[in-house]
């Protein structure tokens, strides 16, 4: 009679720890679910905000030019004319194909304690005035 009180604990104390591994098994899912989404989502906002400020770098560089010189590189659709080409100086000339500058990459710097630089490339294209930017991050995983 004694074995079989026993062997009655001890099942007791079995089934218990089988129900509490059960409720911190789903406490800890949920934990993990969250932190991942909180993430996620930080990630999504950084990169959002590293394309937004390059958007903001892109405009700076068009208001700083003149009316003619705009005018000319938004109907080619270039950033700008690399320097020693006659459209560099003369907004009048066109731009040689060589010379044109399609793509422009933004450095954007994190004070989340790392010390990694995050690159946005904008790449435009189209013709005749017609144009599309569009931008990428180069190293959005660390983020």
């Amino acid at each position: 009679m004694l074995s079989s009180k026993k062997g009655a604990a001890i099942l007791q104390v079995l089934l218990l720890a089988a129900v509490l591994a059960g409720i911190a098994t789903m406490l800890l899912r949920f934990a993990v679910g969250r932190t991942t989404s909180a993430r996620h989502n930080r990630r999504m906002v950084a990169g959002q905000l590293a394309i937004q400020s390059c958007m903001a770098e892109v405009n700076e560089i068009w208001v700083d030019k003149s009316p003619a010189a705009f005018e000319r590189d938004m109907n080619e659709c270039i950033f700008n004319c690399k320097s020693g080409d006659a459209g560099f100086s003369d907004p009048s000339v066109p731009c040689s194909e060589e010379k044109r500058e399609r793509e422009y990459k933004c450095v954007i710097s994190t004070f989340d304690g790392n010390d990694s630089d995050h690159a946005v490339t904008a790449t435009i294209s189209g013709t005749n005035g017609d144009c599309e930017i569009k931008y990428s991050l180069s190293n959005a995983e660390s983020l």
